[in-house]
C-alpha cells in the first residue's frame, strides 16, 4: 500500500527537522570546543611568552628578546606580540603582517566575538628595573574560522541528503 503524496511530505518533513536539529546541535557543540580548546592553547601560549619575556627583561636584554619574538612570531603563526611598560607605552612590538601595524588590541573579547581575525589575550608580566608591564598575545582565527565552516557546510549537505532520502522512503513506502 503506498501512501500518499501529501503523508510522504509531512513525513519528510518531520525527518528534515529531526535531522537538521542533530546537526544544528552538533556544530553548536563543535564550534564551543573549538573555541575552548583554541582559548586554552591561546593561554598556554601566552604563558610561555610571558615566562620568555619576563627572564630576557629581568636580565634587561630587550635587543635579544626583540629578536626571540620576532622568530616566535615568524615560526609559529602567532599574528602578534605587543609589550607594553606600566604606564601602557610600547616596548616592543612584534607582529606578523603589516596590515596590524596600527590594530588596536582588544584582548576582553571571547574568541568568537573577534571581528578582525586576530584572538588576543593579555597578562602582567615582570620587566625587571621597568617594573610590571603587560603582555599581549594576538592569534589568527581564519584558519579555525574556514575549517568550521566548512564543518556546517558539510553539515548542510548531509541535511539536505537526508531530506532527499526520507522524501525518497516516504514516496516509495
Amino acid at each position: 500500500m503506498r501512501l500518499s503524496v501529501r503523508l510522504a511530505l509531512v513525513f519528510s518533513l518531520f525527518g528534515i527537522g529531526i535531522a537538521g536539529g542533530f546537526q544544528y546541535r552538533h556544530v553548536t557543540v563543535l564550534r564551543q570546543e573549538s573555541y575552548a580548546r583554541a582559548e586554552n592553547m591561546a593561554q598556554v601560549t601566552l604563558s610561555a611568552v610571558s615566562v620568555l619575556v619576563s627572564a630576557q627583561a629581568q636580565g634587561g636584554r630587550f635587543k635579544d628578546l626583540g629578536r626571540n619574538l620576532q622568530m616566535m612570531v615568524r615560526q609559529s603563526g602567532i599574528a602578534g606580540i605587543l609589550v607594553l611598560d606600566a604606564k601602557g607605552k610600547i616596548l616592543l612590538k612584534r607582529i606578523d603582517d603589516l596590515k596590524f601595524v596600527g590594530r588596536k588590541p582588544h584582548p576582553g573579547l571571547r574568541i568568537g566575538e573577534t571581528t578582525d581575525g586576530v584572538y588576543d589575550v593579555e597578562t602582567e608580566a615582570d620587566l625587571g628595573p621597568l617594573g610590571r608591564g603587560t603582555v599581549l598575545v594576538g592569534f589568527h582565527t581564519s584558519a579555525l574560522e574556514e575549517r568550521l565552516r566548512a564543518i556546517e557546510a558539510r553539515a548542510v549537505q548531509s541535511g539536505v541528503t537526508a531530506f532527499l532520502a526520507i522524501t525518497l522512503a516516504g514516496w516509495f513506502i
